[in-house]
């Protein structure tokens, strides 16, 4: 009995590593398919929860949906005031205030991760190294 239990260790470490981005990838082709995120923001999403790992998941759910939502309000009112022509001349604000662009959701998933990151297992693995 012993030995089953210093093997199902590992293994079931391992499933729980793998688990985390595999319902982020799945959750984020769903949410690709209904048409509310792109593609490379699902994909980021799943490569996230598998850096910050099984633990953080909920943190990082959380902190990227709280940080999209900011993003996407504070668009949605830059994108009602006519921006001055030396600010509009650049392309990537051009871009951002185009009312028929979607919303970057990356920079919230990548400013989520990396608000989460301190607090994770990895992170201090890392910082005792």
């Amino acid at each position: 009995m012993r030995s089953l239990r210093v093997f199902l260790s590992p293994v079931l470490t391992l499933v729980f590593i793998f688990l985390s981005p595999l319902i982020g990838l799945v959750a984020g082709m769903g949410m690709f398919a209904a048409g509310w995120v792109g593609g490379g923001d699902a994909k980021l999403f799943a490569v996230a929860s598998l850096w910050l790992g099984w633990d953080a998941m909920y943190d990082y759910t959380v902190m990227a949906s709280l940080l999209g939502g900011t993003l996407t309000i504070a668009l949605l009112l830059i994108r009602r005031v006519p921006l001055p022509t030396l600010v509009i001349e650049q392309p990537w604000i051009a871009r951002l205030a185009d009312r028929q662009a979607g919303v970057p959701y990356g920079v919230a998933l990548a400013l989520a991760a990396l608000a989460v990151l301190p607090d994770t297992q990895v992170f201090h693995l890392a910082a005792v190294s």
